[in-house]
């Protein structure tokens, strides 16, 4: 668990940092931009890599192994969350005293348990050439195990202390009543001001803001939040990769649906309405980096040789599926750990 508080502290460092300087912008054009990324003067910079993120995806058959993704739900509930704006998105960081979300990859040697999720305006990956309206990742640290795969070096080799679990979301139906829970929460995370939020949470001033508390706190008393029951789909692509903001670190294991989250227009709006008044300060100085074309994603990369591998198939851990998931722990070199997270332990 070591490692585990030391990525926390490693990612929120990037936060941090990239809420105070501006050190990269999403305009193209800028100097600062995503076309110069590599040549920005942040410690450890590797953008100009060779197994950057995001990447473009195209259909293709499906990989055949001996185990799958098996998900845990873990114990965490709304309040064991801390929702609010950044300058390139919304996130929610896992702070409460409970267990958060945990993931095994098939073919790589490790858990992972969840540390935050974010989204960005527009998917940063590609699906057959289109891009959707956002894109959220659940950012994971390893937690047991040695992070390799066991896969061929070209689905991109070495060790990853990273993995995201990870979805395009489609802005084109109607209302998303399991979406709407976290857009209430970053709505009223997007506050500027500590006191303004209390005061708010306090004495509403409008019908729509009190409803949207009142939805929050009765959340709050209720059961496990589960992010990944947002995703319907099994099939997901998978490859290794980098941090797709500076210092774009590749240490990372990608996990991307392949099927997106369906919201309605107006759920969409919203959501960006929050990402794009971001602002900063008592005096809430807007600050976000979005830009208005890019919005905050960062363009595909090359994939320089890697593989890109479509892994059909989920276990997760309902009344259903438990056997078949205890089965595929099995079979698993980590087959202790992967029992005690079926176990939710």
């Amino acid at each position: 668990m070591k490692f585990a508080a030391f990525a926390l502290l490693f990612l929120s460092g990037l936060a941090s940092t990239n809420a105070e300087g501006g050190d990269y912008l999403y305009n193209m054009t800028a100097v600062n931009g995503p076309p110069n990324w590599a040549n920005l003067n942040i410690t450890g910079n590797a953008c100009g890599g060779n197994q950057q993120s995001p990447i473009a995806f195209s259909t293709q058959g499906c990989e055949t192994f001996n185990d799958q993704y098996v998900l845990s739900s873990g114990n965490c509930g709304l309040d064991d969350l801390t929702f609010f704006a950044v300058p390139n998105g919304v996130k929610a960081t896992y702070d409460g005293d409970c267990t958060p979300n945990r993931m095994m990859i098939p073919n790589v040697d490790g858990i992972y348990e969840a540390q935050q999720f974010h989204i960005h305006i527009k998917s940063e990956h590609t699906f057959n050439g289109a891009t959707l309206a956002f894109e959220l990742h659940v950012v994971h640290g390893l937690v047991e195990g040695s992070g390799n795969s066991i896969a061929p070096d070209g689905v991109g080799g070495g060790s990853k202390q990273f993995a995201v679990f990870g979805f395009a979301i489609q802005a084109s139906g109607s209302s998303n009543s399991a979406f709407q829970v976290l857009l209430d929460e970053f709505i009223l995370g997007d506050i500027c001001d500590e006191s303004a939020r209390r005061k708010l949470e306090e004495e509403p001033s409008s019908s729509f803001e009190a409803s949207i508390i009142k939805k929050s706190n009765l959340r709050k008393t209720q059961s496990i939040f589960n992010i990944y029951d947002l995703v319907s789909g099994d099939d997901f692509y998978h490859y290794g990769g980098g941090l797709t903001t500076p210092p774009c670190t590749e240490a990372v294991w990608f996990n991307i649906a392949e099927d997106p989250v369906i919201i309605s227009n107006a759920q969409a709006t919203s959501l960006t309405n929050v990402i794009l008044s971001y602002a900063e300060g008592s005096s809430c100085t807007p600050a976000t980096i979005a830009d208005p074309s890019q919005g905050t994603a960062r363009p595909v990369q090359a994939l320089n040789g890697r593989e890109v591998q479509r892994i059909c198939g989920k276990e997760t851990t309902t009344v259903l599926s438990l056997t078949r998931a205890i089965a595929k722990c099995l079979l698993n070199p980590l087959r202790l750990g992967c029992l005690l997270i079926l176990a939710g332990l």
